[in-house]
Parts: structure tokens; sequence; C-alpha cells
């Protein structure tokens, strides 16, 4: 049911793409930024809020691929493609987990046990806000 989903296809999009990259392909990084800036166009016009979550994940993927062109951090698209693989097959974001742990994201304080249970719950449906905010 997920692969039906147009968030699950923008994300093979953007695995797409950053592959191609990784690969050797030069426009590939660019096309992936582009392809991630019309993703946050399409969630912002949506949501109308920077704080909807498609919005600050995108925001934050862009962020990373930003600093990954930085050679010293040029490991982090490879960490980015990774993570991406684990979404569209396991349906498990650690981004979206760790973007979930920023403070305007939740209700309750930063704990140890809030860290534990954002990254060790399994995959969920739906928002992984709504399901740790419980």
């Amino acid at each position: 049911m997920r692969v039906r989903s147009l968030r699950w296809w923008y994300w093979l999009g953007t695995a797409c793409l950053l592959g191609a990259s990784l690969g050797g392909w030069a426009p590939g990084l660019a096309l992936a930024a582009a392809f991630l800036a019309f993703q946050l166009t399409h969630y912002l016009a949506r949501e109308r809020s920077l704080r909807a979550f498609p919005v600050q994940t995108r925001i934050a993927f862009l962020a990373l691929l930003a600093a990954g062109t930085w050679p010293p951090l040029g490991f982090v698209h490879a960490l980015q493609l990774a993570g991406t693989g684990v979404t569209l097959v396991f349906d498990y974001c650690l981004l979206a987990r760790t973007v979930s742990l920023l403070p305007w994201n939740r209700a309750r304080p930063l704990t140890f046990e809030r860290v534990w249970r954002t990254f060790a719950t399994g995959p969920v449906t739906g928002s992984v806000l709504n399901v740790l905010e419980r």
C-alpha cells in the first residue's frame, strides 16, 4: 500500500537522483536538490506551514544535501542514500525521527527515555509525530 503513496514516490525519485550522483553522474546532485525543492514547495502549498512535518523533513534533507557538498562532509550523501533506502524498504525514517525531537515538535521534555523511544520504536503507519507524542 505504501508503494502507491506520493510520499514514497518522492523518496524513490530522490534516492535515484542521489544514487546517480554518488555513481558519478554530475547533474544528479543538482537534480536531487531541485526535486527536493519541488517537494518542499508542494508540501508547503498543501500544509501552509513551515512547521508541517513533511516540510520540516524536506528542509532538513536539503540542508544535509548542502552540507555534503563541502568535501569533509561528502560522506553525508552516502548516509542520506542509505537512510532513504531504509525508509523506502522498511518505512523507518531516521531523519524524521530526529526532526521529531526538535523543541517545536514535542510537548514533553527531551529525556533519555524519549530519545530511546523515538529511535527504538519500530516502523509506524502515518507520521512518527502522531505515534511518539502519545
